[in-house]
């Protein structure tokens, strides 16, 4: 038997025969590298958005460019990155993309190891819940920055919530 419960639906499930690659499933056609891949690197994507006039945050967020950052981990990731989730993506160095990388690294690592960031209603196996959230540095938090006492500010970036600093993350 084969269980699935997402309750906000935003997974899929599919079933194929064993391929003889993994990349050659028709699902993960066209899916970046993984965020956690150690072939990840600044030169790559550097190149691969060069001449993207996207905000980063969003960029973060297409599963084309890398797979695996959710919304939650694209503001902690550009936090601690200290890059403004308003950034041209083509204004990025490779600087800026390994500080991307690196920050990527360690805020999904510590996630999985805390058993992920469960917020509202999501709970996994059997109501297991995550503790990263106890972690998060501006995402849903409200009040002060807990680095420079700059209010934190809440908007939008391509439709979804989003959550800075304005001092320690700067517009590039």
């Amino acid at each position: 038997m084969l269980c699935y419960r997402d309750t906000r639906k935003f997974g899929r499930m599919y079933v194929y025969d064993r391929p003889e690659n993994w990349k050659d499933l028709p699902v993960l056609v066209g899916v970046g590298k993984d965020a956690l891949d150690p072939d990840l690197n600044a030169e790559e994507l550097l190149e691969m958005t060069r001449k993207r006039k996207a905000p980063i945050k969003s960029v973060l967020l297409d599963q084309s460019v890398i797979a695996g950052i959710g919304n939650i981990y694209a503001d902690e990731i550009l936090f601690e990155s200290r890059i403004s989730p308003f950034s041209v993506t083509s204004h990025l160095s490779k600087e800026d993309w390994q500080a991307i990388i690196d920050a990527t690294r360690r805020i999904l690592s510590s996630s999985i190891e805390a058993g992920g960031t469960t917020i509202r209603s999501f709970s996994y196996g059997k109501n297991h819940a995550g503790s990263y959230q106890d972690s998060l540095m501006v995402h849903g938090k409200e009040g002060d920055c807990a680095l420079c006492d700059t209010p934190i500010v809440h908007t939008r970036v391509g439709q979804r919530s989003t959550w800075y600093c304005p001092t320690c993350q700067k517009e590039k």
